[in-house]
């Protein structure tokens, strides 16, 4: 992973769990040690997506829960940007 800083930073995964158009489960092999599920569930007007991140160490998490909220948006809008555009929307 690259940061906005310039730095590389660790950031290796291993995928558990895919259930396909339901649900990604990854375990974070590097520090921070977490698991991530990502569950899609279709409603009346798209996709709800759901993302929770379990971390192994509470501190962290509390420490940067801002910080992965904002980011986590941000993945989610670029998301949302590709699936749109892959269908020919707008986002």
């Amino acid at each position: 992973m690259h940061g906005p800083d310039g730095a590389n930073y660790p950031n290796r995964s291993e995928f558990l769990e895919i259930v396909p158009h339901s649900l990604i489960r990854i375990k974070h092999v590097n520090l921070p040690h977490f698991e991530l599920t990502v569950s899609f569930r279709p409603n009346a007007i798209g996709t709800l997506v759901s993302w929770v991140g379990v971390f192994e160490n509470q501190e962290f998490a509390e420490k940067m829960r801002q910080f992965l909220e904002n980011a986590n948006e941000q993945n989610l809008n670029r998301l949302a940007h590709e699936v749109c555009k892959a269908s020919g929307k707008s986002a």
